[in-house]
């Protein structure tokens, strides 16, 4: 997996893509943006996934102060879970036209504040969603609109015990599986690589800035 840091030179290349697109009143930089890290294990009963959340050092603070309810400075699991709990809410899952409904198993927050603002500390979150029947063929969509148009999403996919995928759709924050567990020559991993741009992007390899000086180079999965 790509380490904190080197998400952060992604993000610093592709903030340069989106200063570019933008008008020269707007800007973009990963000291306001968010990276986010999902980590999906399938299994022919269940899904679980580890959510990863690491703010801009413009916007922890602010994600800090939300969460810290109480003013202490620290961050206790009863509100690490009130913060993330309307987040999830608004995730749009389903195997075909089947809701899914995430149970949260564990939510991780930084101790040092420090660490969090710099990128050193991330939110975690372990989450789990039980399968009506065992799968079979069918399309897992999971959808996560917190903070997209200023988020960087990767993901991880990994199938177990016979399920195996063809080659994900991811637009962002959106991700859609096909499985096909009765194709031994489909997929049992895939990530997404350097990440998908954020939705209605054009994918680039190049851009240059108006003032012509700077190029930011960029790839696609």
């Amino acid at each position: 997996m790509i380490g904190i840091r080197a998400k952060w030179v992604i993000a610093l290349l592709l903030a340069c893509f989106l200063v570019a697109r933008q008008p020269s009143s707007a800007a973009a930089h990963p000291a306001d943006m968010y990276t986010q890290t999902y980590t999906v294990r399938l299994s022919p009963t269940a899904v679980t996934l580890t959510w990863t959340i690491s703010p801009g050092p413009l916007l922890a603070p602010s994600v800090w102060y939300a969460a810290d309810a109480d003013g202490d400075n620290v961050i206790s699991d009863e509100e690490a879970r009130a913060w993330l709990s309307p987040l999830l809410a608004d995730w749009q899952s389903a195997l075909d036209a089947t809701p899914l409904t995430w149970e949260v198993t564990a939510v991780t927050w930084p101790t040092d504040r420090t660490a969090f603002e710099l990128g050193d500390d991330v939110i975690s979150a372990l989450l789990s969603a039980t399968f009506p029947a065992p799968l079979a063929a069918a399309d897992l969509h999971i959808a996560n609109p917190y903070a997209e148009s200023v988020s960087i999403n990767w993901f991880y996919l990994y199938g177990a015990d016979g399920i195996r995928f063809a080659r994900p759709q991811q637009q962002n924050g959106r991700l859609t599986i096909p499985i096909t567990p009765d194709d031994e020559a489909a997929l049992t991993y895939w990530d997404s690589g350097t990440p998908a741009l954020a939705a209605g992007a054009a994918p680039v390899t190049a851009v240059n800035s108006e003032e012509g000086a700077t190029a930011c180079l960029l790839y696609t999965s």
